[in-house]
């Protein structure tokens, strides 16, 4: 018997042509971002960009939903189970926490706990010690809520729409994968037109990226086909995003040599995304799809 989480027989189904319109409309909207966005990143500038251009997939998505004729209500919004929307939370704290103290015991990976402690302590007045603490406690709450708003704009398009659309005609392997190369792919310009890398060589980046987005996007699909939902996506969105940028890689030395194994365009991280999935399917299944079903 099919799980109730995998029934989906409530969410709008998406022709060809929809899925097309709603590429087309993402490259559009986004284009002008990925182009312009070239300041550095702690430029309140770049930041607004860089928000806008998140939400472009939401934007596409929702104008999709007005060509082709669906009620945007029909998207995946209702609230998940509990049990997904941890996961969600849950799932980067994990691979952040396999990766990041192996890269500092093994030295690929430098810590800078002590700088990042006296950058929180000048920052929010503390002693030694507690301000590490405030500051972990912030990226944990005020950090990934944040992370959310930005993060919902994609989600609304990546997982709200594609995801779905994609498992009316694949797998959930062809789902995950497909997912995730689209997501790569829209990433590729910034990667390549901004400072949106860590400074190793190009194809280091590209390749460690490509394989971590592919592995988070499945992770992504299979929280969203299993809830129903887009909200665990965008909290696994969210907490990779805050404790990533906000916490492990400005505990982490980034420099020449470091940057080809920390950060989100490293190997550490990526490959710990890589387990993550396979231990989430292996340990949850496979979620079934429309097409499975047929």
């Amino acid at each position: 018997m099919t799980p109730a989480a995998d029934r989906d027989d409530d969410m709008p189904r998406w022709p060809a042509a929809a899925i097309a319109c709603f590429l087309l409309l993402t490259i559009l909207f986004g284009a002008p971002f990925a182009i312009f966005a070239r300041a550095a990143p702690q430029d309140p500038l770049t930041a607004l960009i860089g928000a806008a251009f998140m939400w472009t997939p939401g934007l596409a998505a929702l104008v999709t939903c007005r060509v082709f004729g669906r009620r945007i209500a029909a998207l995946p919004w209702r609230w998940p189970a509990a049990r997904y929307a941890w996961l969600g939370y849950a799932i980067p704290v994990a691979y952040l926490l396999a990766a990041y103290p192996v890269l500092w015991a093994t030295g690929l990976a430098p810590a800078s706990i002590a700088a990042f402690d006296a950058g929180a302590r000048a920052a929010l007045g503390l002693g030694e010690g507690t301000a590490t603490l405030v500051a972990v406690v912030l990226v944990a709450t005020v950090g990934v809520v944040r992370a959310a708003a930005n993060a919902l704009g994609e989600e609304i398009g990546w997982r709200g729409l594609l995801v779905p659309a994609l498992a009316d005609r694949l797998s959930f392997a062809g789902v995950a994968f497909v997912n995730g190369v689209i997501w790569f792919a829209w990433h590729i310009p910034s990667i390549l037109l901004t400072d949106y890398n860590a400074g190793a060589p190009v194809a280091v980046t590209l390749a460690c990226f490509g394989v971590g987005t592919i592995a988070m996007g499945g992770i992504a699909a299979w929280l969203s086909l299993r809830s129903r939902s887009l909200w665990p996506a965008v909290l696994l969105h969210a907490s990779h995003n805050a404790w990533t940028e906000l916490l492990f890689d400005r505990m982490t030395v980034v420099n020449a040599r470091s940057a080809w194994w920390a950060t989100e365009f490293g190997i550490g991280l990526n490959a710990t995304t890589v387990v993550a999935l396979l231990l989430l399917c292996w340990l949850g299944g496979v979620p079934a799809t429309r097409a499975d079903r047929r």
